[in-house]
C-alpha cells in the first residue's frame, strides 16, 4: 500500500452544513474532516479500532483550520486528506476541501497522538507503525506548534452543560464541541456580522458526560485585528481543557 497517497472522496454540500450566514458552519467542517480522517485511517489499518488490541488509541492534539470560501447548497465538493509524521510523535493529517472547479473552500492540518490506555502517556509512532508508514514531514510546522495566547483578562464567561450528544464513539467530548462552546459564548454583534476565518485549537484535557464547562473569551483584541481568544475550562475541576484562537472576517 502507498501510505503517502492522497485519499479523496466526493460529497454534496448538504443543507445541514450551511449556517445562518450562508457559509459553512465551523462545526460541520470539523466533522467532515474527522469523518474523512477516520475513513482514511481504516483504509491504512491504523484506526483506533485497529490499535485497540494493543491497548492504545488516537487523540487529537491540535487543529489549524482555514475557511476561505463558501459553498452552495448541493454543490459537489472534493475532500482530500494525506499524512506525514512530526518528531515520531505527531501523526499530521492534512486536509483540503475544494469545489469541482478546484476553488479551495477550506484547508486544515490536525495533529494526532497515540496514547497508551494503561499509562495515559503518549507513545512513539515507530512502536506501532512500519518504516514506510512514517512519512517524514517536509513542511515547516513551527507556527502550527506555537503556544496559543493564555487569556489574562476574560471579558466573557458562559457556562455550558455537556450533552450526551457532544460525545463521540469513544465516550469523550467530540473535538468540534470545544469550538462550538467558544463561538456560542460570543456576542451577537460578532456572530451576526462576522464569520470564523482561521481557527487554531490546542486540546489540553479530555472531558466527559455529565458535567459543565466554562467558556471564557477575551474579545478586546477584536477591534485591533479581528481576533478572539478563548479558554474552555472544566467548571468543577477548574482544569483548562482547550485553548482556541479565532480570526474573523466580515460576512
Amino acid at each position: 500500500m502507498n501510505y503517502n497517497k492522497i485519499f479523496t472522496k466526493n460529497i454534496k454540500n448538504s443543507f445541514s452544513n450551511i449556517g445562518q450566514s450562508g457559509n459553512l458552519k465551523v462545526s460541520k467542517v470539523m466533522n467532515l474532516l474527522q469523518d474523512i480522517a477516520v475513513e482514511y485511517s481504516f483504509k491504512l489499518k491504523i484506526s483506533s479500532m485497529d490499535l485497540a488490541p494493543q491497548k492504545i488509541f488516537w487523540v487529537i492534539s491540535r487543529y489549524q483550520i482555514e475557511i476561505n470560501n463558501s459553498a452552495k447548497l448541493n454543490e459537489d465538493l472534493s475532500m482530500s486528506v494525506w499524512r506525514s509524521n512530526h518528531k515520531n510523535l505527531y501523526d499530521l493529517r492534512w486536509f483540503k476541501i475544494e469545489t469541482a472547479d478546484k476553488q479551495e473552500i477550506a484547508n486544515a492540518v490536525g495533529a494526532w497522538v497515540i496514547i497508551d490506555k494503561t499509562t495515559g502517556y503518549p507513545r512513539h509512532l515507530n512502536k506501532f507503525m512500519t518504516k514506510e508508514m512514517l512519512i517524514e514531514n517536509r513542511v515547516d510546522v513551527k507556527i502550527f506548534f506555537q503556544n496559543l495566547k493564555i487569556i489574562d483578562n476574560a471579558d466573557i464567561q458562559e457556562v455550558f452543560k455537556i450533552r450526551i450528544n457532544d460525545l463521540d464513539f469513544n465516550k469523550h467530548v467530540n473535538n468540534s464541541a470545544y469550538v462550538e462552546w467558544a463561538i456560542e459564548a460570543l456576542p451577537e454583534s460578532i456572530l451576526m456580522n462576522y464569520q470564523p476565518w482561521k481557527i487554531n485549537v490546542t486540546y489540553l484535557k479530555e472531558s466527559f458526560y455529565p458535567g459543565k464547562i466554562l467558556s471564557k473569551a477575551q474579545t478586546n483584541t477584536f477591534t485591533l485585528n479581528s481576533t478572539t481568544h478563548h479558554s474552555i475550562v472544566s467548571e468543577n475541576k477548574n482544569l483548562e481543557l482547550a485553548r482556541i484562537q479565532i480570526i474573523w472576517k466580515p460576512i
